[in-house]
């Protein structure tokens, strides 16, 4: 196989070349080749490659180069594949000089895109009305910024259709107000107005994107920089919200704005910093399941699932632009991946898809042929009934790579499991529990009248582990799946009795 491209931009391109694919390469061939004044240079990264250089024009070539092989809950694989980058003018990421002068064009823009009128006071007032202390302020013009219809998470439209539906360009905070309608940074930057408007320190703040890259701090690329958040002063502290994200709730910031470099914009310059990472408790899963064992071994029996904060965006996200029906099969097929093989699920009802500040609910009926193993008289009995989301990331000794989740987690269910009339427990597993200073798991059975109730939480406080801690996570996650694993033997009352 054999293929060629080229990549032709009026402003910067890309200006990396990737040199590991997915494919061992027999050869593969680069040039970089540009115009105009700006000196360009370049460096390699995980690689002994050597361009070579002639007047406009960079060329590289290689033979037999590796596939490059990933690995389970890695980091953005561009951050460990080989590359060259090539960067225009000077280092600007180690210019503190080009950075200042960005900033000051930057903020200069977007202080006069958020400016200072009549009708964005009005309009703070009127959200905020009969609100006195000033955070349930704030959570008013929140909501009321949210009240925008948000163009970005809607179906990309042709010039034809913006003339037909004559939707207009926002050039400003105020053309939001009256237009009714923008994308999601129209919609950050109304919001910051409407801030500033009721006395609030507010800044637009520039973010990265960390579900392609980890950006280090001051990185050489403006473009990466490629999306905004706000900054608002609360009570002496600093609170980063995401009011242009759809459904995003107040005080949260979609997972990939936060744990990554940013660039505020302050008065008449700007101020580098890390959006801080959500903690555990800003991506909450509960499940309960109401569970009856037949004596053949099927399972039969209705799970509600409870997403919040976090975890409840994202599926409200991923189910924009789907219908009921399309909703429907991805929760039941979600559920699925948690059950045994077998699993038969339906969806019963879901609720609270468009209401951002309340958790999504989900109820499925379920059946499991087969989910107890029949030994003569006994029955074993799996009492952890959901299976790890993790259950093949830690099987290798060694590992080359960091261990990254895209944001810490909290999972907590209960199963109750009643018992085939005539049957009783002969014994329970015992009950494990695992507490890290990056992780938490319980997991625990115990009898209810003629029931089984297992309860288990797993607790996961960060996202990224370097590979000198791949023994511990190993670890940890070992007892989380031996626990999950865990069986309660069952027998009849008769036998028990003696």
């Amino acid at each position: 196989m054999e293929y060629k491209f080229k990549l032709h931009s009026k402003g910067v391109p890309e200006r990396l070349w990737i040199l590991e694919h997915e494919l061992y390469t027999l050869k593969q061939r680069f040039a970089f080749k540009y115009s105009g004044p700006a000196d360009v240079h370049f460096e390699v990264s995980g690689a002994k490659a050597d361009p070579v250089a002639s007047k406009g024009l960079f060329e590289l070539e290689m033979n037999n180069v590796p596939a490059f092989e990933p690995e389970e809950l890695m980091p953005p694989q561009g951050d460990y594949k080989p590359v060259v980058r090539f960067y225009h003018g000077p280092q600007e990421g180690a210019s503190s000089f080009f950075w200042s002068m960005q900033a000051t064009g930057l903020s200069a823009m977007f202080n006069r895109i958020i400016g200072e009128n009549k009708e964005i006071r009005n309009a703070a007032m009127e959200a905020s009305q009969s609100a006195h202390e000033p955070e349930e302020v704030l959570r008013r013009l929140y909501a009321r910024a949210q009240q925008v219809r948000n163009l970005s998470y809607e179906h990309e439209r042709t010039e034809a259709e913006l003339k037909k539906e004559e939707l207009k360009e926002n050039k400003n905070a105020l053309d939001v107000l009256k237009h009714g309608y923008g994308t999601r940074e129209d919609i950050t930057i109304f919001f910051v107005a409407l801030a500033r408007a009721a006395g609030f320190t507010a800044n637009v703040v520039m973010t990265t994107d960390r579900t392609e890259s980890l950006f280090p701090r001051n990185h050489s690329y403006p473009g990466y920089y490629e999306s905004i958040i706000a900054a608002v002063r609360l009570n002496s502290r600093e609170m980063y919200l995401d009011p242009g994200t759809r459904f995003c709730p107040f005080g949260l910031v979609r997972w990939f704005r936060t744990a990554s470099p940013a660039l505020e914009l302050r008065g008449a310059g700007g101020t580098f910093f890390d959006v801080p990472a959500a903690d555990q408790e800003k991506a909450i899963m509960l499940r309960q399941a109401q569970l009856t064992l037949a004596p053949d071994g099927k399972l039969t029996g209705t799970i509600t699932v409870r997403y919040e904060a976090g975890e409840a965006l994202e599926h409200r996200l991923m189910a924009l632009g789907s219908d009921e029906a399309g909703r429907k099969t991805a929760m039941a097929d979600e559920l699925k991946q948690w059950l045994p093989e077998g699993a038969n699920v339906a969806l019963q009802d879901s609720s609270n898809w468009e209401l951002a500040d309340q958790p999504l609910l989900g109820t499925f009926a379920i059946e499991i042929p087969n989910y107890a193993s029949v030994a003569g008289k006994k029955l074993v009995v799996p009492t952890s009934l959901f299976q790890t989301r993790q259950k093949t990331a830690f099987q290798a000794a060694e590992r080359k790579y960091p261990v990254y989740f895209p944001y810490a987690f909290s999972e907590f269910d209960v199963v109750i499991i009643e018992l085939p009339e005539g049957m009783a427990v002969e014994n329970f597993p015992t009950a494990i529990e695992a507490k890290l200073p990056f992780a938490e798991y319980r997991n625990s059975s115990k009898m209810a009248e003629n029931r089984i109730v297992t309860t288990r939480s797993l607790l996961l406080k960060q996202y990224f582990f370097a590979t000198e801690k791949y023994g511990s996570i190993k670890d940890f996650f070992g007892q989380v799946k031996t626990g999950d694993e865990a069986h309660a033997v069952l027998q009849p009352l008769v036998a028990a009795g003696k």
